[in-house]
Formats: C-alpha cells, structure tokens, sequence
C-alpha cells in the first residue's frame, strides 16, 4: 500500500517533485465559534463564523496572514502582467476549494481590488451561505439566460468583493 501511496504529506516532499509552493495554510479554527455553514444565515443577524471567512472576521491571525502571503506569492508570480483571473479547484470534495478561494478573494479584495468570486461548483455550493447571500440568480441563471449578470452578481458585507452564486442546481450538473 505505502509504494501505491502518492500522497504528498509534507513541503520537503513537494520541493523532491520540483513543484513549487506558494503557501501554507495552517488549521482553521476559532474557539468560540462553530465552524458550520448556517443555511439561512441571511434570514437571521448574518453569516456566523466559518472557515470560509477567516481572513474576514479574524484579520489578526495567522491564517489571514498566511491568505495574504498566498496573495502576494500570486502577485508576484506574473510581475510582466496582471492576473485577473485564478481557478481554485481539485479532483474530491472537502479539500478546502470553498475555504481557500473565499479567503484568497477577502484578501484580495481587502487591497482594494474589485474581486468577484464565482461559484462553480454545481453539485455541493456553499458560497452563497458563506456570504449570507441567496443562491438565485446566480451562475447557472446567467447561462441559460433567465437572469442578467448584473441580477446575478452580489456585493458582500466584504468591501470591493462581489459574488455570483451557483444559481439554480441543474438536474445532472
């Protein structure tokens, strides 16, 4: 099993494969929190602490520092243009692409930078009630032409950050 095994379990590990890191992210955790997404956040007194907001609601700590040096690494990557556009993505669910596109898009849009945050993801969406926003219209309303995208598009309680929610679930996404 451990010869079939490709995980990489470490920094040093990833640097043998000549792979570059940008960024460590530590645990997310806050103590007086629960670290659930609340589905009707935006029917009550707004979104309540998630990982998915850390950079937001803890800016002082070490994950928002480490969002911003993931920010900076990225800025820095393309010095000869401007990026405009980053896809987080992965090939299983709960590996953090909610978590680590939403802190990234905080940070980002902390600089001063308008930052919209798309959420693709059609079978498990979550960044509507991360942001305590509707999830309609949304994406999949804008592609098949039942909303505009200035319907679809959300400003957040996050300044300079806007979402575009999944929008309506297909029924085989």
């Amino acid at each position: 099993l451990s010869f079939m095994d490709s995980t990489i379990r470490s920094p040093e590990e990833l640097a043998s494969h000549n792979v570059h890191l940008l960024a460590t992210i530590p645990v997310i955790n806050h103590p007086s929190q629960p670290l659930t997404i609340d589905e009707n956040a935006h029917l009550n007194d707004g979104p309540r602490f998630t990982p998915q907001r850390a950079s937001h609601l803890d800016p002082r700590s070490s994950v928002a520092e480490s969002y911003r040096s993931l920010r900076t690494t990225i800025q820095f990557s393309a010095l000869d243009r401007e990026i405009k556009t980053i896809a987080v993505t992965s090939s299983a669910p709960q590996e953090g692409k909610s978590t680590t596109s939403s802190n990234l898009a905080i940070v980002m849009a902390q600089m001063g930078k308008r930052t919209v945050i798309v959420d693709t993801d059609l079978r498990r969406p979550v960044l509507h009630s991360v942001f305590g926003i509707p999830r309609e219209p949304g994406l999949t309303n804008v592609l098949f032409e039942r909303a505009t995208l200035e319907e679809g598009l959300k400003a957040t309680d996050v300044p300079n950050l806007f979402l575009l929610p999944c929008g309506i679930i297909p029924p085989n996404p």
